[in-house]
């Protein structure tokens, strides 16, 4: 399961069902409000539940919670998804083919320059002494 940071900006997919929200401890969160009134700096309420219930908490657009009492409150807020797991693995499984591609097309290249090596030195156009790949003209 992957972890990014909450942001306002995927409540369409939260309230979808695409990401859940849980807090850095991993404690499942309910959104109940997203544009609070209460303080405009904490849009979002939300009910973290905490095994005995549920403890409402104010973040803001980013999940940040505030400051109770001059100490941090550890319910700062992540989105989980295993769609997002499954995103991540097929793309690094394409970027190691497209890589596995790049390779084997050096190694063509490689090949394609020996032989045309090969045959200007049959045709007499550079000589065998001439270092790889510098087309240095036989002399004539």
């Amino acid at each position: 399961m992957k972890k990014i940071p909450f942001d306002i900006k995927f409540r369409p997919e939260i309230e979808a069902g695409k990401y859940k929200v849980v807090t850095e401890y991993g404690e499942p969160v309910r959104i109940i409000c997203w544009d609070s009134k209460y303080h405009t700096d904490l849009p979002v309420i939300a009910l973290v539940n905490d095994g005995d219930g549920e403890d409402m908490i104010h973040l803001s657009k980013d999940g940040k919670t505030v400051f109770d009492d001059e100490k941090p409150i550890k319910n700062n807020l992540i989105l989980v998804s295993d769609e997002l797991e499954d995103d991540l693995e097929a793309k690094s499984l394409a970027l190691d083919e497209r890589a596995n591609r790049l390779a084997a097309d050096e190694a063509a290249v490689r090949d394609l320059n020996l032989q045309l090596r090969r045959e200007l030195i049959r045709i007499g156009v550079i000589s065998d002494e001439s270092p790889s790949g510098d087309g240095e003209e036989n002399p004539q």
